[in-house]
This record gives C-alpha cells, sequence and structure tokens, in this order.
C-alpha cells in the first residue's frame, strides 16, 4: 500500500468519513479503469496515484472501496459529515409522515435535487407501480438518504451502508427516471434513497508522461473509460421480480374468484381457484406446475331440477415479460390444464337424475401491454376447454353424454379510477361459445380492481341469435346478468414474506458504528 494511500485512510477516518475498508484488485488483460470501478474510476485513480488513468498493466494492484470527500456528490441542501447505515431498531421516517412512497414534502424532494419534470416522472411511475424491486447491499455508497429527525424530514449525505451481510434483508423498489437518476424506496422503514446524480459526461484525463511497464509485465491498451449514459427503461423489469426469485427461489402466483348469474330460465353460481410456481426461469421467461379447480351449481327456474359440476387436477405455464418493439412492457401467458370431470343434478319432482364423469383439457392465453407511463393497459384473454372420456348413467335411458366444452375471446382495457393508482378499472368486452347447448354469446364486463389483488364487478352476456337446442326460448330469456369477486395472491405474499424477513435500520455517524466484518 502506497504512503499516498495510507495518508488517505487516516484522514477520512479523523473527519468522520466513511470507514470502508480498501479491497485490491489485479489487473487481467483487456481491463479498464472504468470497467473496474466503475463510475468512481476517477476517484480510485486519485486514491491509487495514478499519472494516468487510461493506462494500466496486467498483475497491476488496484485498491479499490475507497471514498475520499472530493469523489462524493453533495446534494444540495443536504447535511455535511458522512455517515454509516448499520443498526437494526427504530423506523426514521415513521415519525414523520408514515412510510407512504409519497409522504415526502415538495422541500424534500428539493433538497434531493429532482427537477420538476422528474419529480412529475416520478409520481407516475410510484402510480402505474413501474418499479423493479431490489435488495441494497451492505458497502455500497449512496449521495443522500432521506430519514426522520425530531420530527421533520432531513438528510444524510455520504452514507455507507454498513449492515452484516445476510443479517437483515433491505428490500427496496428501485426507479430509474429518464433523466438516468435512481431512487430506492425503501419497503423495511420507509425511507428515500438517492443513488446515483444526473449523469453528465465523463472527460477524458489531461495527458500526462506515460507510465512505463517493467520488462515482465504486459502493457494493457489504454481505453478511454466511456461517458456515463442514463440507464434504459429496459433495464427495468417489466413485471415485479425479487432478488430472490431471480436467483432461484420459485416465483408463486395464486388467486381465487366466485360469481353470480341469473337469466329468466336458469340462476346460479361458480368459483375456482388456482396457483402456479415458475421454477424455471430463464431471461425474460419463466415456467413452471401448479393447480387449478374449479366449481358451478345452479337451479332452474321453472322446476325443481338442481345440477352441480365440479373438476380439479394440474396446470403448467409458461410467462413471457419483455420490452416489446413499441417499446412498451409487455406479458404473456400461455396455461394448460387438465382436469378430472363430474357433473350431476336431479329433479325430485319427476324422479329424474344423471351423472356424468370425465376428463377436460383447457388451454389458457393471456397477452397485457402497458400503454403509456400513467400505467393503461390493454390486452386479450383467450379460454378453451375441450372434454373428452365422458360417461354418464341416467334414470333417462336415451340421455346423450353432455359435451362440457366451452370457448372465450376477449380484449381488455385498464385505467385509472384514483389519484394513488390504487384503485384501477377495466373495461372487458368478447365472445363465448358453450358446446352443450351450441350457443354464441357477446359478454361484457366492468371490473374494478383495487391494488393489483381485488377485483369484482357486474357482467351480462347476451345471446347472439337462439341455437336449435335452446328453442323455443328467446333472446331476453337467455339475457343473462351477473357479478363476480377475485382475489390474486402472488404480490401481496412475496411482499408480506419480505417484509417478515427485513429490519428496520436507523443511521448513526461512523464514529459510533461498529464496523462489520469482512
Amino acid at each position: 500500500m502506497t504512503a499516498t494511500l495510507m495518508v488517505v485512510m487516516v484522514l477520512c477516518t479523523f473527519f468522520g468519513m466513511a470507514n470502508v475498508q480498501a479491497e485490491v484488485y489485479t489487473v487481467k488483460a483487456g481491463d479498464t479503469l472504468s470497467k473496474i470501478a466503475g463510475k468512481d474510476w476517477k476517484a480510485v485513480c486519485r486514491a491509487n496515484n495514478l499519472k494516468d488513468c487510461a493506462k494500466i498493466f496486467v498483475r497491476q494492484r488496484i485498491e479499490l472501496g475507497i471514498v475520499t470527500r472530493s469523489s462524493v456528490t453533495t446534494v444540495k441542501g443536504a447535511k455535511s459529515g458522512e455517515f454509516r447505515w448499520t443498526r437494526v431498531g427504530g423506523a426514521p421516517l415513521t415519525d414523520c409522515g408514515g412510510r407512504s412512497e409519497s409522504s415526502l414534502s415538495e422541500e424534500a424532494w428539493a433538497k434531493l435535487g429532482l427537477m420538476d419534470s422528474e419529480k412529475e416522472e416520478l409520481r407516475v411511475m410510484m402510480m402505474s407501480k413501474s418499479h423493479q424491486n431490489t435488495f441494497l447491499q451492505p458497502g455500497e455508497y449512496y449521495p443522500a438518504v432521506a430519514f426522520c429527525e425530531k420530527g421533520r424530514v432531513s438528510f444524510k449525505h455520504n452514507v455507507v451502508t454498513a449492515w452484516i451481510k445476510d443479517s437483515v434483508v433491505v428490500l427496496a423498489r428501485t426507479y430509474v427516471l429518464t433523466t438516468g437518476r435512481k431512487l430506492h424506496w425503501v419497503r423495511n422503514c420507509g425511507n428515500w434513497v438517492l443513488d446515483n446524480p444526473v449523469p453528465m459526461s465523463v472527460s477524458q484525463p489531461e495527458p500526462s508522461e506515460p507510465v512505463v511497464p517493467r520488462e515482465e509485465e504486459e502493457l494493457v491498451q489504454p481505453s478511454p473509460p466511456p461517458a456515463v449514459e442514463p440507464e434504459p427503461e429496459t433495464s427495468l423489469s417489466p413485471f415485479h421480480m425479487t432478488e430472490e426469485e431471480k436467483s432461484g427461489k420459485p416465483r408463486c402466483e395464486a388467486q381465487a374468484g366466485a360469481g353470480v348469474y341469473t337469466n329468466r330460465v336458469y340462476q346460479g353460481n361458480w368459483l375456482y381457484g388456482e396457483n402456479i410456481c415458475y421454477v424455471w426461469k430463464d431471461g425474460e421467461w419463466q415456467a413452471g406446475p401448479g393447480l387449478y379447480g374449479m366449481y358451478g351449481s345452479g337451479h332452474s327456474l321453472a322446476s325443481d331440477y338442481r345440477g352441480k359440476e365440479v373438476g380439479v387436477g394440474v396446470q403448467v405455464g409458461v410467462q413471457r415479460n419483455w420490452i416489446n418493439d413499441r417499446n412498451n412492457r409487455a406479458s404473456a401467458d400461455l396455461k394448460l390444464r387438465w382436469l378430472s370431470d363430474r357433473s350431476w343434478g336431479s329433479n325430485p319432482e319427476s324422479g329424474y337424475s344423471f351423472t356424468q364423469k370425465g376428463q377436460k383439457i383447457g388451454l389458457y392465453g393471456g397477452y397485457t401491454e402497458r400503454l403509456n407511463k400513467e400505467g393503461d393497459l390493454a390486452g386479450l384473454i383467450g379460454e378453451y376447454w375441450k372434454s373428452f372420456g365422458q360417461t354418464v348413467h341416467s334414470t333417462w335411458a336415451g340421455q346423450p353424454v353432455q359435451d362440457r366444452g366451452s370457448f372465450s375471446l376477449s380484449g381488455f382495457y385498464e385505467t385509472k379510477l384514483s389519484q394513488d393508482n390504487k384503485w384501477r378499472q377495466r373495461f372487458i368486452g368478447g365472445v363465448a361459445h358453450t358446446n352443450w347447448d351450441q350457443q354464441n354469446w357477446l359478454r361484457g364486463t366492468y371490473e374494478v380492481r383495487y391494488d393489483n389483488w381485488l377485483m369484482f364487478g357486474p357482467q351480462i352476456t347476451l345471446p347472439i341469435g337462439v341455437s336449435q337446442l335452446n328453442q323455443p326460448l328467446s333472446a331476453r330469456d337467455l339475457t343473462t346478468i351477473g357479478a363476480f369477486v377475485r382475489v390474486e395472491f402472488g404480490n401481496k405474499v412475496r411482499e408480506a414474506d419480505a417484509d417478515d424477513r427485513g429490519a428496520q435500520l436507523e443511521f448513526i455517524p461512523a464514529t459510533e458504528a461498529t464496523k462489520p466484518p469482512d
């Protein structure tokens, strides 16, 4: 270690600066300083007393992990001094307006240095949930972090994370603005963290005398550090995916729904439940197995007839999340289902009864695309069921096997209902066909959605003509109205799991902090 580097480290400790242990890196062929140190290449160049930042050599030892005051970006309005974010206990923003992402005041946003256009873009991104779930790691440096001090939002800048690796899980929602600025909202305690300042072009180091390599060293071809470019939107996952899921933990989705319906001849109810765990993941793609079950019952309004149907089985699904050719986030789902199916019915007045058993294969497909920064969505949903292997036992000797297959195809458009984007609305319209009565239908649904987990609304189904099997009923007789409710558990379960494993954190001065183990 050079004498200059020793002096720098001593001064850092004396003045209460970030106490981060240096890491030694050995240069390999093809390395550049910007490739090794990223955006901190200038600070590392100065700390290592390099005469020419554009020239390094194979087997040269580079000291990393040292942050000097000259390399720190100062945030306007923030208090001076450097802090280590380390100890468990306390919630810095809880006493300053709660843990809502939008709890910071305009003054606080200004202290983070956000321009008006950036504040508006961030507001829209929060409303449309356009974020990426990430984990803040120990040993990272951040220019500024918001926290609560004596009941008011304040800031510590030049913050270094110093918790022990794996001892706490610090989950953040990361927003990347089009200017390149990156902000994290920490779910554990509600802090806002400024990651990088607005990027500026990095000027080339001024020329200086070349460093002559020793005879046994291979000269690495000079490669000027590249300009820092804003992160493109494609760096964000189109839909939520935690770091644990990316590293191999199954991403599990679950949902259940129920509904009622009635027309002039029949009324009934239905419910279903399904889950799927994506255990295989490769970039934009993921796939995995799951379970599926459904139940339906109804009764005639013209007689005492009552009927029921139950189906249980398995499914396998494939999902793709990507940025499409229109530069919009998109998601596509395909699920193949197999059910063991049973239906039965009876009329006590006439003594009629039947039981039918068999199997059903189902295919579900869906496509969703985000249309704009407001978070409006559009997409298509299709579902097909085919029954086979059916057998029937009935008190009526001539009763044929009933085909329990069906088909539906719908399009939808979704937009916000409330300014905070918690409440949204979806308009759904499409066509359907039921095999058991050879009837075609038009179906319209108005769906109200709350916080991406609760959905409910009315539905109307209109016959397209009247099939021969439904004669002598009229179109008015077959016009059906209904209502439904549905819950989706996947995102909420994952968020609750992260909160349970997380810990609330507080800032303490570096002079009071205990250095974590290497």
